[in-house]
């Protein structure tokens, strides 16, 4: 037995072997779930990050189109309320200085004094201006060409062949005033198909029709420059903006405002003002790009979400930094490391604990196995030698005390056996000594006719003496011979019968049974 390991010993160590690579394992299973968790989270947070900022951009591009939109729409309702304010202006202006000069100077004064009053006021950034002819369609008031004075403008046709101060006059008679459209020509613009409209009143004291026009072009671009400077002043998040730019590439709003990267030879801006255009064009989307040197920005990846305005020839954006989410993620990643750093001191703990628990519990398995085994051994030492029974109730698990009870059968089978053998034991006695009283009686009652055999023989050879021939001599001497023998074989039976031995016959020595 001597070198055999332990059966407690090999059991503790494999147990305690067996429960660390399950913590193992399940640690490690532990550590991929929550990495597989962190991973999907990420995908998540990345992916939901970029359908919230794609959708807040989107918001806030579609907000600015309608505004766009709306605003575009005004233009012209723009244009009339602001004609029909600046008319009715110069109408007070004109009527205020009847009512005081009327009385008190002639015709011609008092005509000159309201021209004259009313032809140095300029409105819409210099470019709206006072006209009035009579209704004769004689010209009395042209702020802009007072060289047309005094000329009849009842022929004047625009360039659509409308004819304009007829068409006014017009106007008048039937309600006293309104709106008239036509097209004339636009200084510093190439061509003369430019829509104007204008706004006319009667001045009934004088005879006069008090007017002014604004080129809707001219008001577009007052309402674009308007439009613009409220975009410019949009802020979303941290560094979100909007921006915009027109088909030639000039920037419009945004941080690099009155540049043009077409011009300025910028390639890496041009380029991006390109996808820009194209994504526009295609009906918008997001864009994701490296900011470009060279604008005062740093450089960084942001997101812009981009649309086209065509009737202002425009592309306008909304864009910012998507660190926002990197940064969420990194939070989440160092939120996740303490997360599993702070897990794994408890399940470090919790696994000590575990483990010590079972390692406790182990030995204390193994020790009463131990003694179990003890117990057994010392049992079956005095069962072999007594025969008696191992005794049960100190056994503390059941495995041994069906082994003990296999034994205590065995034992008891071999009582049982020795009891047998015993009894047999004193039943083979009885018999020898039966059967040695039977053979001292049979021998002596053998002997007896065999003594008297040998006797008489004996007697006749002496009797007859001389009278025997040789060959009676030998029979008779054959005859006390075999008398002999059978008398020695006789006692040999009895010696073997008392001694249980081997039967010696007296002559030769030689064994029989």
């Amino acid at each position: 037995m001597a070198g055999k390991p332990s059966l407690i010993d090999q059991l503790s160590v494999r147990l305690s072997a067996a429960i660390f690579a399950a913590l193992v394992v399940l640690s490690g299973l532990w550590m991929a779930s929550e990495y597989a968790d962190f991973r999907a989270t990420s995908e998540q947070i990345r992916a939901d990050g970029e359908a919230r900022l794609k959708n807040e951009l989107h918001q806030i591009v579609t907000d600015a189109a309608t505004m766009i939109e709306y605003e575009r729409r005004r233009t012209e309702d723009r244009v009339e309320r602001i004609l029909r304010e600046r008319v009715d202006e110069a109408h007070a202006i004109a009527m205020r200085q009847i009512a005081l000069f009327g009385s008190k100077m002639s015709r011609p004064d008092l005509e000159a004094l309201i021209r004259e009053s009313l032809r140095p006021i300029r409105f819409n950034d210099g470019r709206g201006y006072y006209f009035a002819f009579n209704t004769d369609g004689v010209e009395q008031l042209f702020a802009a060409r007072p060289e047309l004075e005094g000329k009849n403008m009842l022929g004047l046709t625009g360039a659509r062949g409308e004819f304009v101060v007829r068409d006014m006059l017009d106007i008048v008679r039937a309600h006293g005033n309104g709106f008239t459209r036509y097209y004339w020509t636009q200084p510093g613009k190439p061509g003369n198909d430019h829509l104007k409209i204008s706004y006319v009143r009667a001045l009934e004291p004088l005879g006069w029709v008090l007017g002014t026009g604004e080129y809707v072009g001219d008001m577009e671009e007052s309402i674009q420059a308007e439009v613009a400077s409220r975009l410019s002043a949009i802020r979303f998040g941290e560094d979100g903006y909007l921006f915009v730019t027109r088909g030639d590439g000039h920037s419009v709003v945004g941080p690099h405002a009155g540049r043009n990267p077409f011009v300025e030879g910028n390639k890496n801006a041009a380029d991006l003002m390109r996808r820009f255009q194209d994504m526009a064009k295609a009906g918008g989307g997001i864009v994701t790009y490296d900011m470009p040197t060279g604008y005062g920005l740093r450089p960084a990846s942001k997101a812009a979400y981009v649309r086209d305005v065509p009737d202002w020839d425009w592309t306008i954006g909304a864009t910012t930094y998507v660190e926002g989410d990197n940064a969420l993620l990194a939070a989440q990643a160092v939120a996740l490391r303490q997360g599993v750093m702070v897990k794994l001191a408890i399940g470090l703990a919790v696994a000590t604990m575990l483990g010590g628990v079972m390692v406790v519990v182990i030995r204390t398995v193994s020790r009463r196995a131990a003694r179990d085994s003890l117990s057994l051994e010392g049992a079956l030492t005095v069962a072999s030698e007594q025969l008696k029974d191992i005794d049960l109730g100190g056994l503390s698990f059941a495995e041994h005390q069906r082994f003990a009870e296999a034994a205590n059968r065995l034992i008891a089978k071999r009582r049982d056996a020795e009891q047998a053998l015993s009894e047999r034991s004193h039943e083979l006695e009885r018999i020898n000594d039966e059967l040695e009283r039977f053979a001292y009686v049979t021998s002596h009652d053998l002997q007896e006719p065999l003594r008297t055999v040998q006797l008489f023989l004996q007697m006749l050879e002496r009797h007859l003496g001389d009278d025997l021939d040789q060959d009676a001599r030998d029979y008779i001497g054959f005859a006390i011979q075999g008398a002999q023998r059978m008398r020695a074989n006789i006692l040999s039976l009895l010696n073997y019968s008392r001694s249980g031995g081997a039967l010696l016959t007296p002559d030769t020595g030689e064994r029989s049974i």
